[in-house]
């Protein structure tokens, strides 16, 4: 087994088969040094590694994740497995999106067609998606969008 790192989204992340908050997500786009990373800080905010193997404060403050990165685990009530992308801006992980969109280009705009429910711009279908994310990937042809404003 290869090493990774430890990602907590902020807020939680539901699963998309069952809607339970999800946990234990893992990946490795980051450092691959066991360090946590939070959405909302530059820098990794723990090493649980033993003492001897733990990395100085002044590495770990050093330390960022690419401009989009993937991470995943397993749902603890349904099994299902869950697979998101986060996104940081300015060397910050500020969003976090279900599926994998490391290779999906651009965002392409999404508009609000109802509350809750936005349009994709690439295929003109339509889906149920929160209001309050702004980035989601299109479940038909599978686009990353961005809910344009208004």
């Amino acid at each position: 087994m290869g090493m990774f790192d430890h990602y907590e989204p902020h807020p939680p992340l539901a699963c998309p088969n069952c809607g339970t908050v999800l946990a234990g997500f893992q990946g490795k786009d980051g450092e691959n040094a066991l360090v946590v990373w939070r959405q909302g800080a530059a820098a990794p905010t723990d090493h649980p590694v033993d003492a001897e193997w733990r990395l100085a404060p002044e590495v770990l403050e050093r330390l960022r994740l690419p401009e989009r990165f993937e991470f995943y685990t397993t749902c603890e009530r349904c099994q299902c497995w869950a697979v998101f992308t986060g996104f940081c801006t300015k060397g910050l992980w500020t969003e976090s999106v279900l599926g994998n969109h490391l290779r999906s280009g651009e965002t392409i705009p999404a508009r609000s067609v109802a509350q809750n429910w936005r349009q994709c711009s690439r295929c003109i279908e339509a889906w149920q998606h929160p209001d309050s994310i702004v980035r989601a990937g299109c479940p038909h042809c599978h686009a990353l969008t961005r809910l344009e404003p208004g």
